[in-house]
C-alpha cells in the first residue's frame, strides 16, 4: 500500500470495518475507532478527521482509484488497491513507519499528469517536458499542518503535483535551447 507515515507506533491493533451492517449510531461508529484500525473502502477527508478525533490507531483505505503517489496522512495509515487487499486473509495489521525503497514504478508517469492534447491547443499532443514531481521535499508553514485534521507541525512536508518539479525542467530546456536553438 502506499502512504507517508512519520509515526512511530509500532503495536498491533484490531481492525474495525467503517461500513459494519452492525453500527446503529454515529456514536458507536466514533466509539468503535479509539485503538483501532479503520478500514475505508474509499478515503475521505472528514473519515480522516473523525479517525483522528477519535483516537484511532490507523487507518487502511481500499481504493482502485489510480494512485501511483503516496499521500501525507494525519495517522498511520495506508492505501490498497483491491487486488492487494484480495491476497489478505486473517488480517492483523501493525502499521511501521515508512523507509524509503527503490521504486520500481519510478519511470511511470503520475496519474495525475496531463498527456494531452492540450485543453488550451488542439494541435498540441504532448508536452514537451513531463516533470510531474511526484513526492518531492518542499518547505512547508509551521503553522499549517500537513494534512487535514492533522496537529503535528512541521517545517518540510512530502508532496506530489505538476508544479511541484517544475523550475528543474524549465531551465535545463531553456539550457539546451540555447546551445541547440528551436
Amino acid at each position: 500500500g502506499r502512504a507517508i507515515n512519520s509515526f512511530n507506533r509500532t503495536k498491533t491493533a484490531s481492525l474495525v470495518d467503517r461500513e459494519s451492517p452492525f453500527r446503529k449510531s454515529l456514536s458507536f461508529v466514533y466509539n468503535s475507532y479509539e485503538d483501532n484500525i479503520v478500514v475505508f473502502d474509499e478515503l475521505r477527508q472528514d473519515d480522516l478527521i473523525s479517525a483522528v478525533e477519535s483516537n484511532a490507531a490507523g487507518f487502511i483505505s481500499l481504493t482502485d482509484r489510480g494512485m501511483n503517489y503516496s499521500r501525507i496522512v494525519p495517522l498511520p495509515g495506508l492505501l490498497l488497491n483491491s487486488s492487494d487487499a484480495e491476497i489478505l486473509s486473517n488480517p492483523v495489521a501493525t502499521i511501521f513507519r515508512s523507509e524509503t525503497l527503490k521504486d520500481a514504478a519510478a519511470p511511470v508517469s503520475a496519474v495525475f499528469s496531463s498527456r494531452g492534447p492540450s485543453a488550451h491547443e488542439q494541435d498540441l499532443l504532448k508536452a514537451n517536458i513531463a516533470a510531474p514531481g511526484v513526492e518531492i521535499i518542499a518547505a512547508w508553514a509551521p503553522n499549517v499542518p500537513p494534512s487535514g485534521g492533522d496537529k503535528r507541525s512541521v517545517k518540510y512536508s512530502i508532496l506530489s503535483g505538476t508544479s511541484m518539479h517544475g523550475m528543474s525542467p524549465c531551465y535545463r530546456r531553456r539550457c539546451l535551447w540555447k546551445i541547440f536553438p528551436p
